[in-house]
């Protein structure tokens, strides 16, 4: 376990456990809602149906097996939570060699409750997974992020991530990305 006190906050980040599914679900409904609201213009109503979807029974379920994979194979597969005293205040998953980028390392995704946002929390996660990437420092380092998502972007920039050029891209459930790469071996002290 990594604890890190910044901004007078102890940030304790460890493996999830399939007990941290429920928070880690509720982490991503209010991530994703959010920005769907936010970018998207979507009304309360649509953003309630994308909360309802990703913390029922089914998506936790779907949590907790991928924890538990995370967990069989922990050279490939990585997820961690941070925590303020007990709760789940942020959560990171990532995966060397995914099917899509074989020869790369992809952070999936990152999450921190919006009340815990500019305290740490994703500087700790980063921490965490930047000791969990550089087990094998030749395996170049990517994530896809949300165009338009400025507070990301200036946070990624922070950890030597740069856009790839030409990555820009619409998945299927219509949310435009880019792909960002990390480029220089920077580890800011700090959020601002």
């Amino acid at each position: 376990m990594l604890e890190i006190a910044e901004r007078d906050v102890a940030v304790a980040v460890s493996d999830a456990t399939p007990a941290n599914a429920v928070a880690i679900n509720a982490l991503v409904a209010d991530g994703r809602a959010g920005y769907h609201s936010y970018v998207e213009g979507l009304d309360g109503e649509w953003a309630e149906q994308i909360r309802c979807h990703i913390n029922s029974r089914e998506q936790v379920e779907a949590c907790e097996h991928r924890i538990c994979e995370t967990q069989s194979e922990p050279e490939r597969l990585l997820y961690l939570v941070a925590k303020i005293g007990e709760v789940v205040v942020g959560t990171l998953h990532a995966e060397k060699r995914p099917a899509e980028h074989p020869d790369e390392q992809e952070l999936i995704r990152m999450f921190v409750d919006p009340s815990w946002q500019r305290r740490g929390v994703a500087s700790s996660l980063m921490l965490g997974y930047m000791g969990w990437a550089m087990r094998d420092p030749n395996l170049p380092m990517m994530l896809y992020m949300t165009q338009g998502n400025v507070a990301g972007k200036k946070f990624y920039d922070r950890w030597g991530y740069e856009l790839r050029k030409g990555s820009e891209r619409t998945f299927d459930d219509g949310i435009p990305t880019i792909i960002l790469d990390r480029t220089k071996d920077v580890r800011p002290l700090q959020e601002t």
